[in-house]
C-alpha cells in the first residue's frame, strides 16, 4: 500500500515539472520574439534616420528661404509718415487744395460781415488774401519753430508771432477804413454765437422751417448781448449765456414754429451748450438759495 503511493507522488512531481518545463520553455519563446521585434524596430528606425535628417535640413533650408524673402519685402524700419503740416509745406497739390479750402471757409464764415458792410467782389478778394497771408506766416513760423528745435513760447518765436499779428490787423485797418475795422472786430466777437445759430439753422432747415440770413443775423446779435463776455468787451463764450434774456429776444425774431423747435433740439455741434447752461444756472441759483436759507 504505502509502495503504490509512493509510485502515485512520483508519477504526480514528474507531471509536474514536465509542465513547469513547458511553461519555462513558451516564457523562453516569447522573450526571443520579443528580443527579436525590438531588434527588428531598432534596425528600422536607424534605417529612417537618413531619410529624417534629410527631411529636417529641408525644412530648415525652406524657413531661412522664407525669412529672407520678407527681410527683403519689408523694410526694418518703415518710412515714417509726415504730418498735414509738413505735407502743406512740401507738396504744391497739397498747398493748391489747402488754400482753395481756407479761402471756402473764410468766405463762409465773413459772409455775413462782407454783406452787412457792402463789400466789393475786389475787397472780399483782398481780405481773403490777408486772412490766407497770416495763415502762410504761422505755417513758415511753425516750421522754423520745429527746425531749431524752439518750443511755441521760445522768445525770438514769440516776437515773431506778434509781428506776424501787427501787420496783419494793419493790412486789414487799411482795407476796411477805421470804421469798418471796428465792426469787424464786434464781429469776430460774435462768432462763437454765430456758430450756435449755425447749429439751430441746420436743424431748422431739415425740419423745413428753415431760417432766413436776416433771422440768423438778428439771432445771432440776440445771443451775443445775452452774453456776459460779449457785454464786457470779450468774444461771446457759450458757456456764459443768459438763456432766459436770450429766449426772449429770440422770441421776437423767429415764427412759433421755428422758436419751439429752437427750444425743444439741441442740434448737435450747434447749441451744444444750450441745456447744459440752463441746468448750471437752475444748479446755482438752487444752491444760492439754500444758502440764503441757511442763514450763510
Amino acid at each position: 500500500m504505502n509502495r503504490n503511493y509512493v509510485l502515485i507522488a512520483a508519477c504526480g512531481l514528474a507531471a509536474g515539472a514536465g509542465v513547469l518545463a513547458w511553461q519555462l520553455a513558451r516564457a523562453n519563446d516569447e522573450l526571443d520574439a520579443a528580443i527579436a521585434a525590438a531588434r527588428e524596430r531598432r534596425t528600422t528606425a536607424e534605417a529612417r534616420q537618413p531619410a529624417l535628417r534629410a527631411e529636417r535640413e529641408a525644412a530648415d533650408h525652406a524657413r531661412a528661404a522664407v525669412a529672407a524673402q520678407l527681410a527683403v519685402k519689408a523694410p526694418p524700419h518703415p518710412a515714417p509718415v509726415p504730418s498735414p503740416a509738413e505735407l502743406l509745406q512740401k507738396d504744391p497739390k497739397v498747398q493748391v487744395l489747402w488754400l482753395a479750402a481756407r479761402r471756402a471757409t473764410n468766405a463762409a464764415t465773413y459772409g455775413p460781415f462782407f454783406r452787412a458792410l457792402g463789400l466789393t467782389d475786389e475787397q472780399v478778394r483782398r481780405f481773403q488774401d490777408i486772412a490766407l497771408k497770416r495763415e502762410e506766416d504761422e505755417l513758415d513760423l511753425s516750421a522754423i519753430a520745429k527746425t531749431q528745435q524752439l518750443a511755441a513760447s521760445d522768445p525770438s518765436i514769440a516776437g515773431m508771432r506778434e509781428q506776424a499779428d501787427a501787420q496783419f490787423a494793419a493790412a486789414r485797418r487799411e482795407l476796411l477804413g477805421p470804421d469798418g475795422y471796428g465792426k469787424l472786430q464786434d464781429f469776430e466777437r460774435t462768432l462763437p454765437m454765430r456758430d450756435l445759430v449755425g447749429g439751430i439753422a441746420g436743424t431748422a432747415a431739415l425740419a423745413g422751417i428753415p431760417l432766413t440770413p436776416a433771422q440768423a443775423d438778428a439771432m445771432t446779435q440776440a445771443l451775443a448781448n445775452a452774453n456776459l463776455s460779449y457785454r464786457t468787451g470779450a468774444t461771446a463764450s457759450p458757456t456764459r449765456v443768459d438763456w432766459a434774456a436770450a429766449d426772449r429776444a429770440v422770441q421776437a425774431i423767429l415764427t412759433p414754429a421755428q422758436f419751439t423747435l429752437y427750444q425743444s433740439v439741441e442740434p448737435e455741434g450747434g447749441m451744444g451748450r444750450r441745456f447744459g447752461g440752463i441746468m448750471s444756472d437752475a444748479i446755482e441759483k438752487a444752491e444760492k438759495a439754500d444758502a440764503v436759507a441757511a442763514g450763510h
